[in-house]
């Protein structure tokens, strides 16, 4: 699917707005919006029970379960996000308020998992089991701690606290992004760097992943790529035109 919305479903199991439930499927989603779904068990956005699910440029914002995975609930599947905004997703009763990793491999690449809320640990990502890897990411203000348990970094991610286990080369513990509030830029829902975000021009370019940021933008804009969905780019400024003054 590219672009469009899944909105406003409703699960009385899992996945309320997505499911994926068969061996060798796969969901992909291209600069896609799953927003205010609700599940009463796990997935409130989506629910990979086997097979594979890919998002690219895409928005998981505002979803609900009453289980684990407010926002996204790998049970035993490949996930892949790459320029990808989880926000505002809620785990009412349990844990991974953006993102729950149950088993198999959920791959995270220039991604912003920020300001969704879990009952208990893991208000950003919480993984149960598999493996979790990131790259170029930014895992901040999420309840419940950030991360319930260390994941596997392959570098030039940021955190707001310490506890997703970020030691690689290039990551940021402990360190504010500096993100702006959830905004629509360029068609798309996403965090902006504010100005002097640490964030800025201190990630890894992945040319062979992507060349562009959510919205499009092409990477990088300054003098190396950014983390998170969103590349800063500076706005040239305005030119001034004095009047013309003539001598008398």
């Amino acid at each position: 699917m590219n672009g469009g919305q899944v909105t406003g479903n409703t699960a009385t199991n899992d996945g309320g707005g997505v499911y994926v439930s068969q061996s060798g499927a796969t969901l992909g989603l291209s600069g896609s919006q799953i927003l205010s779904n609700t599940a009463d068990d796990d997935g409130g956005g989506v629910y990979i029970g086997s097979g594979g699910a890919t998002l690219s440029g895409g928005q998981v914002i505002s979803n609900t379960a009453a289980g684990d995975g407010g926002g996204m609930y790998n049970n035993n599947g490949t996930l892949t996000l790459v320029n990808t905004t989880l926000s505002g997703n809620r785990a009412t009763a349990g844990g991974g308020g953006g993102l729950w990793n149950n088993n198999n491999t959920a791959v995270l690449t220039y991604t912003t998992v920020a300001s969704n809320t879990a009952n208990t640990a893991g208000g950003g990502i919480h993984r149960a089991g598999g493996t979790v890897l990131l790259q170029d990411s930014i895992v901040a203000y999420n309840s419940a701690d950030n991360c319930n348990t260390a994941l596997t970094s392959n570098g030039h991610n940021l955190e707001d606290a310490n506890t997703c286990g970020f030691a690689a080369t290039g990551d940021q513990q402990n360190t504010d992004p500096l993100l702006g509030l959830l905004t629509e830029s360029g068609g798309t829902l996403v965090h902006p760097l504010l100005d002097d975000s640490p964030a800025i021009d201190v990630g890894l370019c992945l040319p062979g992943v992507t060349a562009v940021d959510q919205r499009g933008v092409t990477r990088p804009q300054g003098d190396g790529c950014d983390i998170g969905a969103y590349e800063f780019a500076l706005v040239a400024p305005a030119k001034v035109y004095l009047p013309l003054v003539q001598k008398n």
